[in-house]
């Protein structure tokens, strides 16, 4: 009983520690996610954390078209897959992994 007691802990302690380095890591992407997309210049998108085949998704939605052409031509897209990238290893692909996108497209 004793030892069934023992790996009983052992698992729950590992569970709850990927769950807050993964909490963490969400807070920390969210972060940069606000460095890069709270701008004066158009409303702030909302970003959707997801997952599939593993890894991560991001899907980012602007409310009008408007602010998609303006966050693209303005390179931001490409700042946040660059800084998204930090998060993970090489095999981490953010072209598959983070969307962009307006409602109603």
């Amino acid at each position: 009983m004793g030892v069934f007691l023992y790996i009983l802990i052992f698992i729950g302690t590992a569970i709850l520690i990927v769950y807050v380095r993964i909490r963490l890591r969400e807070f920390k992407q969210k972060r940069e996610f606000r460095k890069i997309f709270d701008n004066k210049e158009f409303e702030s998108p909302k970003l959707k954390i997801g997952f599939s085949h593993g890894w991560e998704t991001f899907t980012v939605t602007f409310s009008k078209p408007e602010d998609y052409d303006h966050a693209e031509k303005n390179g931001l897209f490409d700042k946040f897959k660059n800084r998204i990238k930090l998060f993970y290893d090489s095999t981490f692909d953010p072209e598959r992994a983070i969307y962009f996108t307006y409602e109603g497209k």
